[in-house]
Formats: C-alpha cells, sequence, structure tokens
C-alpha cells in the first residue's frame, strides 16, 4: 500500500507541474493528436486499393491499430523514463536511486510522467471504441478479455524495453539497438500475416507480437485453434515482464560507480 501512495504523490506532483508548464503540454498533446491522426489516414488510404490486409478487413486493422496505439500510449505516459537508463548509468547519476530506500526501476519509472501522450490516449480510445462498436464485440465477456489484454500488452512493452535499456549495464550506449526496436515497434500496427517467415520469427521473439496482433487475433477469434497464442495474449505480458526484471537485476548486480 504504501508504494501505491508514493506512486500516486509521484503523479499528482506531474499533474500540478502541468499547470505551470500547460502550453508545452498543449502543443506536445497537438503533435501526439497529428502524428496519430496522419497514420490513421494513411491506413484508410491503403484500403482504398484494397479490400483486405493479410487476411485482415478494414475495420479490423482499425482496431488493431488503435489497440496498439492505446497500449504504447499508456506505456509512454507511465513507464517511458526507462529510456533515461543508459544515461543515468553513464553519468553516475543512478547512484542517487541506488542509496533511496525505494526500489530503483520503480523510481526511474515514475521520476517522469509525460502527460503529453493524453491526446493520443483520447484518439485511441474513440477509434477503439468505434470499432468494437463497428465490429460487434461489445459486451461484458469481451470488456473482460480486453482488460487483460490492454494490461498485457503494456507490460509487453515495457519488458521489451526493459531488456533493451538494461543492456547499458554491460554496454553503456545501446542507441543503435534501441533504434532497431522503434524500428520494429511501427510493424505493430498491421497483422503479422502480411511479413515474411523471418520477420513474423524475430516480432515473436522480441515480442511485439504479443503486443497487439495476436491479443486482437485472439478477441477476433482469428486465433481460436491455438491455445498457447491465446493464454500468452492474457498473460504473457506479466511473464515477460518478470523475465526482464530479472534480466535488470542481474544488470545492476553488474553496475559499476563512475566514482564521480
Amino acid at each position: 500500500m504504501k508504494i501505491f501512495n508514493l506512486y500516486g504523490a509521484y503523479i499528482w506532483l506531474s499533474l500540478k507541474s502541468l499547470w505551470v508548464y500547460r502550453t508545452d503540454f498543449i502543443v506536445g498533446s497537438i503533435g501526439f493528436l497529428l502524428s496519430n491522426s496522419a497514420l490513421f489516414f494513411s491506413i484508410l488510404i491503403i484500403f482504398t486499393f484494397i479490400k483486405e490486409l493479410g487476411g485482415w478487413s478494414l475495420n479490423e486493422v482499425i482496431l488493431l491499430y488503435s489497440f496498439v496505439t492505446l497500449s504504447r500510449a499508456l506505456w509512454n505516459t507511465f513507464m517511458f523514463n526507462i529510456m533515461s537508463l543508459g544515461e543515468k548509468i553513464k553519468t553516475g547519476n543512478l547512484d542517487v536511486l541506488l542509496l533511496r530506500p525505494v526500489n530503483p526501476l520503480f523510481q526511474i519509472f515514475t521520476e517522469k510522467f509525460d502527460p503529453d501522450t493524453i491526446g493520443e490516449i483520447f484518439f485511441s480510445l474513440v477509434i477503439f471504441n468505434y470499432s468494437l462498436i463497428v465490429l460487434e464485440l461489445v459486451n461484458f465477456c469481451n470488456i473482460l478479455k480486453i482488460a487483460f489484454l490492454l494490461i498485457s500488452s503494456i507490460l509487453t512493452f515495457a519488458a521489451i524495453h526493459l531488456v533493451v535499456h538494461s543492456l547499458c549495464f554491460w554496454f553503456i550506449n545501446n542507441d543503435g539497438l534501441s533504434t532497431i526496436i522503434w524500428q520494429l515497434d511501427d510493424l505493430t500496427t498491421y497483422p503479422m500475416s502480411v511479413f515474411p517467415k523471418w520477420l513474423k520469427t524475430i516480432v515473436i521473439i522480441v515480442p511485439f507480437a504479443f503486443v497487439g496482433y495476436y491479443p486482437m487475433a485472439f478477441l477476433l477469434d482469428k486465433s481460436s485453434n491455438n491455445f498457447m497464442l491465446n493464454i500468452l495474449s492474457l498473460i504473457g505480458g506479466p511473464i515477460f515482464f518478470f523475465l526482464s526484471y530479472r534480466f535488470w537485476l542481474l544488470g545492476l548486480s553488474k553496475y559499476q560507480s563512475t566514482g564521480s
């Protein structure tokens, strides 16, 4: 309970800062909104030339796109600060977090709350709810599924980036790998069925496939014959995050202060 109270206090302080930097917040939110709107309209343009994409209809692709966008935006809002780990290791600022009587990873996550993605969250929620209604997926059972799928997707995002940036304990600078991961991230809004076999294998191993494709395939009954994929869609996120946390602890045990 203490850690939840502390987390609430951190978020409250971040929200209060919006009033001080409200212009930055508005501009940032509009920027995210325009960026996602452009990607959304590009999907609509693609479907003016085709009827389906990898066996997925327009509304099904929009469902996938909006789910991934919502999941990424929520991760971006509350956990994006893991991207600063490499800089903290390089400068020795990680030492400050290690001296405090609170989990250092928790401190990194809560050190910065990114409010700019609020516009992105709102936009993806509207599109996602629209898709659910059009595809006639609104019922209690599906709402319960979506709750589990969304939590699992957010934790999968967190797990992937935690592993990538925990490598900084050994390599200090991992900008090249981080760039590759961001490029793979862009593929999550499209059905995996359009990818070549080698690329499918990569996004399963990473595992970006469980961010959006398999969860939405499960919701749409497109993977009803694969029990294991359905289970991983529902609870894979917590498993991936637990494994990534163990990797983080291994990296932390190798950490050596700069001494500065």
